[in-house]
């Protein structure tokens, strides 16, 4: 099971939208860290979660940001629970890689590859950093040339 946590309702969009694009995922739950909130109410919710996982192997918590607190309960809960795997930087490509099967660790790999400033074709590249790619995206948008003939 994954579990996308977070502040506010981040985790609870990025599901949605996720879902939006790739179906109904049943393997994934969401825990939202909201105030009052504190540390046990999160752990608490990771708690609930885990009891409901088949192969305690497969609980992977997924957080927003590092040392926030829906990260560092769910640090606290990895404690007590040594098998579960715990990441931070939740994003809609992370999710929909994780939701088409995709390694977590190359999930990991393939949003921060997708990270990046873009550029409309022709556009000046001289102050993007030189391993910046022009998009497939970007070539089906780009305008086509003009015809002087």
């Amino acid at each position: 099971m994954y579990v996308f946590a977070s502040h506010g309702d981040y985790a609870a969009a990025t599901l949605a939208s996720c879902e939006l694009i790739a179906g109904k995922l049943s393997n994934f739950a969401t825990v939202t860290f909201h105030d009052p909130m504190g540390l046990a109410d999160l752990i608490a919710a990771y708690e609930a979660l885990f009891a409901k996982e088949t192969d305690p192997a497969n609980f992977q918590i997924i957080t927003d940001i590092p040392n926030g607190s829906p990260a560092n309960a769910a640090l606290q809960f990895k404690h007590k629970h040594p098998g579960v795997r715990v990441f931070s930087g939740l994003s809609l490509g992370l999710a929909l890689a994780l939701a088409t099967g995709t390694p977590i660790a190359e999930a990991l790999k393939e949003s921060q590859a997708i990270a990046k400033e873009l550029f409309l074709k022709g556009e000046s590249h001289a102050e993007a950093p030189a391993d910046t790619a022009v998009t497939s995206a970007e070539k089906a948008f780009a305008p086509a040339p003009e015809n002087t003939g």
